[in-house]
């Protein structure tokens, strides 16, 4: 069963030590209910006791999903490996199952990852979509871009929207499903999926550009 661990951090607001609540392990399939505190970002959310100000706690994550196939490791700031090495035999046996393993640098990638495969999408054509539109657009270098999810259009056409973020500034981009069909065939043709399966993959914009960088003759 999943566990919360107490760990000592500093109040940011008052800077008053005390021990937290923290989630570091998070199986869906044994306790779905904490699914929905992961999305809302209610699990890392406490209360300080000196100033009653709610504090949420950054810390590693540890996410597993078995209905999805699905392992991410939030790599958060602090130097930890993965929870399973690469190449273990308990890795090998989840790859044999179908599992894929992702790392992320932040809480809104690992929620975003979530989206992601609930929505049974690919997220290497993701991050390759994400990519094609940051070269077209004069993207400031601190935007992030996230899945926001398929929505319908006119016509009963569908699209990928995507939220641009900048501080606390929020724009929506959609692009037409069939591109992202279209990346995906592009993808095809350039990853070598064999040589990705049992690793933990970063799947983000530098991979993304490093495959259309490959896929340029």
């Amino acid at each position: 069963m999943n566990k919360a661990k107490q760990r000592e951090f500093s109040c940011p607001h008052c800077a008053y030590e005390q021990e937290f609540s923290v989630w570091e392990k998070v199986n869906v399939t044994l306790e779905p209910h904490l699914k929905n505190q992961v999305l809302t970002r209610a699990l890392g959310r406490n209360t300080c006791s000196n100033c009653a100000r709610t504090v949420w706690v950054g810390h590693p994550i540890h996410y597993q999903d078995a209905s999805r196939k699905l392992m991410i490791w939030l790599r958060f700031d602090e130097p930890q490996k993965p929870p399973f090495d690469e190449g273990s035999v308990v890795m090998n046996l989840m790859v044999n199952g179908g599992y894929a393993f992702r790392l992320v640098n932040s809480y809104n990638e690992l929620i975003e990852k979530i989206r992601v495969f609930d929505d049974r999408l690919d997220d290497r054509a993701l991050e390759v979509l994400k990519a094609v539109c940051v070269t077209q657009q004069p993207f400031p270098a601190d935007q992030k871009v996230f899945y926001d999810g398929i929505v319908e259009m006119e016509g009963a056409k569908k699209a990928v929207r995507q939220v641009i973020v900048k501080r606390d500034e929020k724009s929506i981009c959609e692009v037409p499903l069939g591109e992202l069909h279209r990346q995906q065939a592009v993808l095809a043709g350039v990853s070598k999926s064999e040589d990705e399966r049992g690793k933990w993959l970063c799947v983000d914009l530098n991979y993304a550009s490093e495959l259309l960088r490959r896929a340029r003759p």
